[in-house]
């Protein structure tokens, strides 16, 4: 939809409420939810804080796991870099996140590609300033919640880059000549939607 939705903006640039009543229009026509972008993570931010406290308030129970490079030997030596176990911060996993979080940024797509250096430099920002705030301890986190966080990263980064390689589904108008939606497109969610446009 991006070429359609630039031509929207070159033709109405200056009246927004136009941009935006034809923009919604344009979804409604093909069947696009403008909630899919955000809705996701809304549904996964309680989940990471329920983790995240639960990481914090027993720490104490990863006083005994270890992890490659995170064991007592290590913890000991490097003078407390290397965390002695799970229940400690360490520092090399948080630069190895850092190093996730700038990588899988660089990778997503960039959807306006007038703002594409703007997009890039603020994904890249927020994820420096986040491991900044992990090595400063301005935001404390334990090896055993940065290694739990690392390969989930991991892990999506390498779903979005699958998921990026597929081929795009061609574009279908889901809306009738009459303004009724096919049978079996949409459904209950779409209709209360469309009701409350």
């Amino acid at each position: 939809l991006t070429p359609r939705l630039k031509e929207i903006k070159d033709e109405f640039g200056d009246d927004q409420m136009e941009v935006q009543r034809r923009t919604m229009e344009l979804y409604r026509k093909y069947g696009i939810n403008p909630m899919a972008g955000c809705f996701p993570a809304l549904v996964q931010l309680p989940l990471f804080l329920t983790v995240y406290q639960c990481m914090l308030l027993y720490q104490f129970e990863f006083q005994k796991g270890t992890f490659l490079w995170i064991n007592r030997e290590n913890g000991i030596r490097t003078h407390g870099f290397v965390a002695s176990n799970l229940g400690q911060q360490d520092y090399i996993l948080i630069g190895l996140y850092g190093i996730s979080m700038v990588i899988s940024t660089l990778l997503q797509p960039i959807t306006d590609p007038t703002q594409a250096k703007q997009q890039r430099a603020m994904g890249v920002g927020v994820s420096v300033l986040f491991t900044f705030m992990m090595f400063t301890g301005a935001f404390p986190v334990v090896a055993g919640f940065v290694l739990y966080w690392t390969f989930t990263n991991i892990l999506a980064t390498a779903q979005s880059l699958r998921a990026y390689r597929l081929p795009v589904p061609p574009l279908t108008e889901v809306q009738t000549v009459a303004g009724g939606v096919r049978p079996g497109v949409g459904g209950k969610w779409q209709q209360r939607m469309q009701e409350m446009m």
